[in-house]
């Protein structure tokens, strides 16, 4: 094994740690936070906020855990086509299934760098409202209704869930194509 695939899976297994870390702080947050606006909107005063902060961070935990599983290849799968192939078929489509999944990361991470913009965001001194005014995008501009804090700092999570599905699914293709991962469906 070279030192590159070696990188790359150290690289996939750190990430998947601070991944997991992150779901399960974020998750028990959340199940705090729920539990303690059901005892406050039984005695009639609900914290407001704390349902749009608790649907944003759901969005979260949603694409940072199907980052997760592309990295322990427990995603959910069709395996109506893998089930029937065997040998270098199973493994041709496993790194084809793979190649598809390289994919979709790269245009998470392409069309994060539209929304984003931060060439553009740069070319105006970091300027939000200028950059805003000048390029008709207002990511930068759009509060939360009740949290009052700017949107974009939960849709950071998009170019980062990018990066990290590229790191695992290429990590997944050189596993394949070294022979260190048997070819499932996936």
């Amino acid at each position: 094994m070279t030192a590159s695939p070696v990188l790359l899976s150290r690289l996939s297994t750190a990430t998947g740690r601070v991944e997991s870390r992150v779901l399960i702080g974020v998750c028990g947050c959340l199940c705090v936070m729920v539990a303690l606006n059901v005892v406050l909107a039984a005695f009639g005063s609900p914290i407001y906020w704390v349902d749009e902060l608790v649907t944003n961070l759901m969005g979260v935990i949603g694409f940072v855990g199907a980052s997760l599983l592309m990295h322990k290849g427990s995603h959910p799968g069709v395996t109506l086509i893998s089930d029937f192939l065997k040998g270098p078929a199973a493994t041709a489509f496993a790194v084809c299934v793979a190649a598809a999944n390289l994919l979709f990361a790269v245009i998470v991470i392409w069309l994060s760098w539209r929304l984003f913009d931060p060439l553009g965001l740069a070319g105006h001194s970091f300027d939000a409202m200028e950059f805003a005014l000048d390029s008709g995008n207002f990511t930068y501009q759009e509060p939360t209704l009740t949290l009052g804090v700017p949107k974009f700092l939960f849709w950071l999570v998009f170019p980062i869930v990018g990066v990290t599905m590229t790191i695992h699914t290429l990590d997944a293709m050189a596993r394949l194509l070294s022979g260190r991962a048997a070819a499932t469906g996936s």
